[in-house]
């Protein structure tokens, strides 16, 4: 359900937005068939589970915008997200074999909770001068993340249970800076400059507690190698500048430079990190542009992209909540570079638009997993700058309108991707290569008397790994909405793939020490009721100006995880977590403590 509204008095504007969506006690399955090989010897594992999830999202901003003057102008806004997951696996079977031999049996029940809460405060300035677009900006944006990341193994020994507790509480602040002036220097010539300033602080806690009987206090010190503090200081400085020409009215072209300067500091409460080095990059850009007289337009960039490693990457808490299959960051990751290329073409086409874009990227450093085998049973995955990803493909879009009572959009991309390591091991080596796919569709039809059906789908297609691949899946949904109140409000019913209820994701790992085959199934029957209302006047009475704001990507995210600590992981870091562990058989504790962090080889 989402509301939103806006009120306005002469130079002043307020705004308040907001949506939230919840399930409760969604159904599906947990399945893992893995072969493991350690000194010749080999295990083979098998896990099942059902699995129930709980969540709750949620995001509300509250806005406001003053003009001073005709040249000056403050806006400002907060905003608070929230995210609630709660995910259980219900008596979680584990079995491993060797030489026809049991060696590993438990049934357990898993409990993984992943809460988060954020908030972002924008605080911006902007000065008009009297020739159009010369203009002055002073922007500024702190973020407040505040997690836990928790897992709970109840484990089940003949008559006795026990728990295992991993707490992963962590907060994640951000505080960005940001000066940016442009000046129409000539009519057909702008020039932009610009600096920036991003202050990141990670902090996450991290410890094992193991208790013979939940009843009872845990054991103190039962698992001093993996309980620590992490703390992760990242300090950007980075200019800009940038120089727009327009020549014989049809054509455009745009190059521009930024250069940046990264320190990182990074630290545990028992134990220190060392030669993280300070980093400098110039990241160049360039775009040209020619339009048609028929209103067409072909466009050809190239532009360098930093992705330094989010915290997912980072974090050395051991995501162990199926032990089988653990998960540990690398403090020492370094950022990965991508080269993009592209060449777009834009036409209309009678009631219709098409744009079909060429790109290709290729990213060195690659930030990658490298899974190994530990002890008899367990994979565990791990990160390093050590490959090299390639991608060749297309995207077309269009939009069609054939009548007033219809309407269509949708996308689909396609490319070839290329990925290898540098890992000089035949053991770990790997490259792997193939097509991805995905698609999207909206179609919009009016039934009149304000009352319109909507149709949506989505499908991605199976996903290219180093080591193996992850499954495609889809969803579709159909909904009627009616408007009211002149299109203020309206309340919408829809339901969500109907004819299929469960989406199955299969993931597939392979290499000469290990083979996996792990699904997650899960149930997406729902149903819906949508209900907007805009409160006040649709349009301000004066016209609204772009309002600039602080925007970064420059992290490169692990996953849909809110930005935060990753998620207790499970196989092949994508199905629930479980099990137990070969180094601890039937006993239920963590996997054995890591070593002490040194600084693995960038580029074997």
């Amino acid at each position: 359900m989402g509301l939103n509204g806006n009120y306005n008095r002469k130079k002043i504007r307020f705004s308040l937005g907001g949506w939230g969506r919840a399930g409760y006690n969604i159904p599906g399955k947990f399945q893992n068939d893995q072969y493991t090989r350690n000194n010749g010897a080999l295990v083979h594992t098998k896990q099942t589970a059902d699995t129930r999830t709980i969540n709750m999202f949620g995001s509300y901003n509250f806005g406001f915008d003053y003009d001073i003057n005709d040249h000056n102008f403050i806006n400002s806004s907060v905003r608070y997200s929230f995210r609630n997951n709660f995910n259980y696996q219900d008596k979680l079977k584990t079995e491993s074999i060797r030489n026809d031999s049991i060696i590993n049996s438990a049934l357990k029940d898993v409990f993984i909770k992943d809460v988060s809460g954020t908030v972002d405060v924008s605080l911006n300035y902007t000065h008009t001068f009297k020739k159009p677009q010369h203009e002055f900006s002073i922007l500024s944006l702190y973020s407040y993340n505040d997690r836990i990341n928790n897992f709970e193994n109840l484990i089940y020994t003949g008559n006795l249970t026990s728990k295992l507790v991993n707490e992963n509480p962590n907060t994640n602040k951000e505080l960005n800076l940001q000066l940016d002036y442009q000046n129409p220097i000539v009519e057909n010539q702008l020039f932009e400059a610009g600096a920036k300033y991003i202050r990141r602080n990670v902090v996450s806690n991290y410890a094992y507690l193991f208790y013979p009987n939940p009843a009872i206090s845990y054991l103190p010190n039962s698992f001093g190698g993996l309980n620590n503090s992490f703390s992760y200081d990242q300090n950007v400085t980075a200019a800009y500048s940038s120089y727009t020409l327009s020549f014989l009215k049809l054509y455009s072209i745009k190059a521009g430079v930024r250069y940046e300067h990264t320190d990182i500091a990074a630290d545990f409460r028992t134990g220190t990190v060392t030669g993280i080095p300070s980093y400098d990059i110039v990241v160049p850009s360039i775009n040209v542009s020619r339009r048609f007289k028929n209103g067409n337009m072909l466009k050809a960039s190239f532009n360098r992209r930093v992705q330094r490693p989010s915290i997912q990457f980072l974090n050395p808490n051991v995501q162990a909540a199926n032990p089988l299959n653990i998960t540990i960051g690398n403090p020492y990751l370094e950022p990965e570079f991508t080269n993009n290329y592209e060449l777009s073409y834009g036409a209309n086409i009678k009631k219709a638009y098409m744009n079909l874009s060429l790109f290709a990227r290729t990213t060195s450093d690659a930030i990658q997993a490298v899974r190994t085998v530990k002890g008899t049973d367990t994979i565990e995955t791990g990160y390093g700058n050590i490959g090299r990803q390639d991608a060749y493909g297309f995207n077309i879009f269009s939009n069609v309108n054939p009548s007033n009572k219809f309407s269509l959009n949708g996308s689909v991309d396609l490319y070839y991707a290329i990925l290898k390591n540098n890992v000089p091991d035949p053991l770990y080596s790997a490259n792997n290569n193939g097509w991805v796919y995905s698609g999207r569709i909206f179609a919009n039809y009016s039934l009149g008397k304000d009352w319109g059906l909507q149709l949506f789908a989505f499908y991605r297609g199976r996903q290219i790994q180093l080591q193996g691949y992850q499954g495609g899946f889809g969803i579709y949904s159909l909904s009627l909405k009616k408007d009211f109140n002149e299109k203020k409000g309206s309340i919408g019913f829809g339901a969500e793939n109907f004819f299929f209820p469960y989406i199955t994701i299969r993931n597939e790992l392979n290499s000469p020490v290990l083979s996996q085959n792990s699904a997650n199934v899960m149930y997406n029957l729902n149903f819906k009721i949508n209900f907007s209302y805009r409160f006040g006047k649709t349009n301000f009475d004066a016209p609204r100006r772009n309002r600039k704001s602080v925007t970064n990507d420059d992290l490169k995210e692990g996953g849909d995880n809110g930005g935060g600590m990753p998620m207790q992981g499970g196989s092949g870091g994508n199905a629930p977590a479980g099990g137990n562990n070969g180094n601890n058989q039937g006993k239920g504790g963590p996997p054995k403590p890591p070593a002490p962090p040194a600084a693995p080889d960038k580029k074997p």
